[in-house]
């Protein structure tokens, strides 16, 4: 699959997980917002009661629970770590399979292990630092 072709299916998954969100949340006083800025190092902003969380979605079409790591860039991770030193950014992982991980960014992230993937570098965050389920992920959201 040519990178144009994953940007595209990328742009789409994180619209169906925009809405699948919403509705899996189904809670007016939280407001979630795709960011528009192609340069951003998020998906999107969580907001409640003056409160921000950011998410980064990696959506995958493989099946996330036969792998032991997952990757993120390296420039989107570090960017993450400059950006947002104030807010909650949570790291997603989702697949057709719908299985969800994710983590809470910190900056132990960044001493994780370091591979080129596709002609690029990026971080492999371990599974083992990673929580499962879309039940987990909205009690983390509901809790801000």
């Amino acid at each position: 699959m040519n990178k144009n072709s994953l940007l595209k299916y990328g742009l789409n998954q994180e619209v169906i997980f925009l809405n699948y969100l919403t509705t899996k949340l189904n809670n007016e006083d939280i407001v979630i917002k795709k960011t528009v800025n192609p340069y951003c190092s998020v998906d999107y902003i969580i907001e409640r009661c003056n409160n921000s969380i950011m998410i980064e979605l990696k959506s995958r079409r493989v099946d996330l629970k036969k792998y032991d790591d997952f990757f993120i860039g390296y420039t989107k991770l570090y960017n993450i770590s400059q950006e947002y030193t104030s807010n909650m950014v949570l790291l997603v992982w989702c697949d057709i399979y719908k299985n969800v991980y994710f983590c809470k960014y910190t900056d132990e992230l960044l001493n994780s292990q370091i591979k080129i993937i596709n002609g690029g570098k990026c971080f492999l965050i371990n599974k083992n630092e990673t929580e499962y389920g879309i039940d987990k992920l909205l009690d983390v959201i509901n809790a801000v």
